[in-house]
């Protein structure tokens, strides 16, 4: 499957695509002990997918010759081969096997695919933010400061190798309270965010725009996992104070994932944003209607949300969504909405920014037992039932 990404005169205006070969070389300079358990398929030097797996088959017959225990390597390549034909950038781990009767989970390596040089900044911008709408080019707006592919491509590379420098083991049973591939996507980001602010500069607008793209996602697709805007506000916050410059890539990597344990999310948490992202979905969706009405409908979905929600971290979304959706609209998307839907947005507003939410509603019973009972069947654990021994056999009545 090749993605066949449709370019316009503005999309070549945006600069010239990343030197992939470039960023791998700094990569390796920045993290030597990495050379022989990070592999990143160059799309840029390897003709096709067969090329670029048969480069890494002598690593992985290593790796199955040092670790006995090395999950299925032909699963692998299969994933990395549609990935990297398709040319979609991800990081691929390769560690012990699914069902290893443990609750550590080892990653011995990672297979990281860059973004291909078809997708110019527009395109990674609308992958971003899951646009249903007609025009993902007027809508969510991108400033022309940030209309630059090489920048782009450069992040999601960063992006990537956020996720093969920190995660070197997964401990299945913290799943059971914490979202974990939430907290592993916001050390992506938080690594990507740190290094970009280096390169670029301490006044880019390119990380406070992934924010608010992430937060759109998570309401208008429920992209929950991919959730980071609190991680990148606090690179955005160590910026400012000046407390990101001076950080070595290891100390990137290692701030990073401290705010990702810092603020990643709970089960609860990501259910609850979740099934919120799914009422609004309903409404968003709608066919036949404009472009602006969309809009409008979508921001009093998420309005009604905010207003109505006993779940704190869907307060924190919708609020994120209404105080910075004004930059995103394009000032010429005419509306037709009715006047009581504009007059009902507006209360739900005000009605949410007064709220105060302190608890987060459970999981499901049911959900949180069948996750439970997956995690424990990956780990080698027992369900939590009483043995015979343990019961007593009941005692005569004493009066």
């Amino acid at each position: 499957m090749v993605f066949r990404i449709p370019r316009t005169a503005a999309d070549d205006a945006a600069g010239p695509v990343l030197n992939v070969r470039a960023a791998i070389d700094e990569f390796y300079q920045d993290f030597p002990q990495h050379r022989h358990d990070v592999f990143i398929l160059n799309h840029q030097e390897f003709k096709d997918c067969l090329q670029a797996v048969a480069s890494i088959r002598p690593e992985m017959a290593r790796l199955k010759e040092q670790y006995r225990d090395l999950s299925y390597v032909g699963a692998m390549e299969s994933i990395v081969s549609g990935a990297f034909e398709a040319k979609l950038p991800c990081s691929v781990n390769i560690g012990q096997k699914l069902f290893n009767n443990q609750d550590e989970q080892k990653i011995y390596a990672r297979v990281v695919i860059p973004a291909g040089d078809d997708f110019h900044a527009r395109a990674l911008k609308s992958f971003l933010s899951s646009s249903a709408f007609d025009d993902v080019s007027a809508f969510p707006v991108m400033p022309m400061s940030l209309h630059n592919t090489e920048m782009w491509q450069r992040y999601v590379l960063e992006h990537e190798l956020g996720h093969a420098v920190t995660v070197t083991s997964v401990n299945r049973q913290e799943g059971k309270t914490q979202d974990l591939s939430h907290r592993q996507e916001c050390e992506a980001d938080a690594y990507a965010m740190i290094r970009h602010f280096q390169r670029y500069g301490r006044d880019s607008l390119f990380p406070a725009f992934i924010r608010d793209l992430r937060n759109m996602n998570a309401l208008h697709s429920g992209e929950v996992t991919h959730w980071t805007s609190r991680a990148i506000d606090r690179v955005i916050e160590m910026n400012e104070f000046n407390q990101v410059a001076h950080l070595t890539p290891a100390e990137a990597r290692d701030t990073a994932i401290r705010i990702a344990k810092e603020v990643a999310i709970s089960t609860a948490a990501a259910h609850n944003l979740g099934r919120a992202a799914d009422q609004i979905k309903s409404v968003m969706r709608k066919k036949n209607i404009s472009s602006g009405n969309r809009v409008v409908l979508t921001l009093a979905a998420v309005a009604g949300q905010g207003a109505q929600t006993r779940s704190p971290i869907v307060l924190e979304a919708c609020r994120r969504y209404i105080n910075h959706i004004r930059n995103y609209v394009p000032k010429d998307m005419a509306q037709t909405v009715d006047r009581s839907i504009l007059e009902k947005a507006a209360e739900d507003v005000r009605a949410m920014q007064g709220r105060v939410i302190d608890a987060e509603p459970p999981v499901p019973a049911i959900k949180k037992a069948i996750q439970g009972a997956f995690i424990d069947a990956m780990s080698g654990k027992r369900p939590d039932v009483p043995t015979r021994r343990e019961i007593k056999p009941p005692q005569p009545y004493s009066g």
